[in-house]
């Protein structure tokens, strides 16, 4: 049986602010949205974010992709007249809900506020028995400081760490990590101990590439680092991330980029940039989960330039288009959909109106030909 394991997963865009603080509280959350993974283990009393600790490290929250700072750097609000409640110019920030055991979110990070040469790429997909955590394109032009992911922050001494050809597996008192690649370092003070992901100074094109084991499975770990693998990463990069859950045929995709195409995939192209997670049922059809993030309304740098116009305006629909390879018969159960199909080439074309982020249901029927 699984254990009580929660979890929560922040990012930042042009429309969700990145953090809140005062003058006396949360003075080092700059980076709570940069990617967080929080986990909440109710059965053992264990979490993965303890500011109540007094050494925890505001550098290293887990998930987070961060620059490591000096306290005096990372408390400065000097990037912001509001100081905090920042947003970025991207629009990409998903999450889709697929089912119990299916779940994605994924956001492209950038920072307006303190670093604009600050960038990522960064997804997490959610699985049955284990978290898939993909990131590409970190760059930054800041060479002062090393750009880490962090895997966990811990403070029991119930932690340990094993190298292997393949890569890495870790725990901490509630999980197991297994990160394929990459430089892991370990830093330990006591029962204070740090893990992370290490980038360099002024990454350019960094990635990782790491599994969050819920219970702590090492024939599961070692398996998804080997090269018998049920993931298969397809893209990862500036234009997409694309894996597949080969035996459970199942294939998420955060497409960042509209111009790019995939005739290798069953959905080969969009209009707008989008998140999907595509699921083949036992009659085989298709169950496709569709998230599409652009809120198209007014952003300012940070909240205090926000006007009460700005705050009351409407989101605006958009007509979103997937093009799907084959001939299928489509229905959405929340709303009308317009669909079209080019037997000649052999081509599904899908439209939807979406609005706000919300999740849309799609499912594909094999169409006679």
């Amino acid at each position: 049986m699984l254990k009580t394991v929660f979890f929560n997963i922040k990012g930042f865009s042009r429309y969700i602010w990145d953090f809140e603080s005062s003058a006396t509280e949360n003075t080092k959350g700059r980076y709570l949205g940069y990617g967080q993974i929080e986990y909440f283990d109710f059965k053992n009393r264990h979490k993965s974010f303890n500011p109540q600790e007094t050494d925890f490290d505001w550098n290293y929250i887990p998930g987070a992709t961060t620059k490591v700072l000096p306290d005096r750097v990372l408390q400065d609000k000097g990037g912001s007249s509001s100081g905090h409640r920042n947003f970025s110019d991207e629009t990409f920030l998903t999450g889709v809900h697929a089912s119990d055991k299916n779940a994605m979110f994924s956001f492209r990070m950038h920072d307006i506020t303190y670093d604009q040469s600050f960038r990522a790429n960064k997804s997490v997909f959610v699985f049955e028995d284990f978290l898939l955590c993909l990131g590409s394109d970190i760059q930054t032009k800041d060479k002062r400081y090393p750009t880490v992911t962090t895997l966990f922050q811990s403070f029991s001494r119930n932690t340990s760490e094993e190298r292997m050809p393949e890569g890495y597996i870790l725990t901490d008192p509630s999980l197991m990590y297994a990160v394929k690649g990459g430089a892991v370092r370990t830093s330990s003070e006591g029962s204070h101990t740090r893990a992370y992901i290490e980038h360099g100074n002024a990454p350019e094109a960094a990635k990782y590439h790491y599994y969050i084991l819920k219970n702590k499975n090492k024939v599961l770990a070692r398996q998804l680092l080997s090269n018998e693998s049920p993931i298969e990463v397809i893209a990862q990069d500036n234009d997409a991330h694309i894996v597949t859950y080969k035996t459970k045929e199942i294939t998420c995709g955060a497409l960042f980029n509209a111009q790019k195409k995939y005739e290798g995939q069953l959905v080969s192209q969009v209009n707008i940039p989008l998140s999907y997670i595509l699921e083949k049922q036992k009659d085989n059809s298709f169950k496709l989960s569709v998230c599409e993030p652009d809120m198209r309304r007014i952003s300012r740098a940070h909240m205090g330039l926000l006007t009460e116009e700005d705050v009351i305006q409407q989101e605006k629909p958009y007509d979103t288009q997937l093009t799907i390879n084959g001939l299928y018969n489509v229905e959405c159960p929340q709303k009308t959909i317009k669909v079209s199909l080019d037997k000649e080439k052999d081509k599904t074309y899908i439209t939807i109106s979406t609005i706000r982020g919300e999740n849309y249901t799609l499912l594909l029927h094999q169409a006679d030909h």
